[in-house]
């Protein structure tokens, strides 16, 4: 009986564990001129409407990444937002197409939209824009 029960248990962490692993998210680096964040990837469905959605902080140093398959006008939200972010959107060549600092969490159920198509958007901490002085036209490698 304890055999089993051993037995039940193992699998039962092994399948957690299986389960835990597929569910982190990729990461990556992103550079804005000399300056290097760590990148959350957002490049599936799910990952892209949750986005930094449910926690708590992002560190200044960190930024989320959202791929998109194709070039359009993707809007963001801040559902589920606990602090204020800068978004930016970039274009296929990586290059900064609009921005939209400061962004508050009690700003949902309103989205963000940017002036052009963009097939990349980024999520920084607020400030984050000004401390690296992004600006229309900047651009950004990952």
């Amino acid at each position: 009986m304890k055999t089993i029960a051993l037995a039940v248990a193992i699998g039962v962490g092994v399948a957690v564990i299986v389960v835990w692993q597929t569910h982190q998210q990729s990461m990556g680096e992103l550079w804005i001129g000399e300056t290097k964040l760590t990148t959350y990837i957002a490049d599936e469905p799910h990952e892209r409407e949750v986005g930094l959605g449910g926690r708590a902080t992002l560190s200044p140093d960190a930024a989320m990444l959202f791929i998109f398959p194709e070039s359009d006008r993707y809007g963001i939200w801040m559902k589920d937002m606990q602090f204020p972010i800068d978004i930016v959107w970039l274009d296929d060549e990586k290059e900064v197409v609009a921005i939209q600092k400061n962004v508050a969490s009690d700003t949902y159920p309103e989205i963000f939209y940017p002036s052009e198509a963009s097939r990349y958007v980024v999520e920084l901490a607020s400030g984050s824009v000004q401390r690296l002085e992004m600006t229309i036209g900047s651009e950004l490698s990952f």
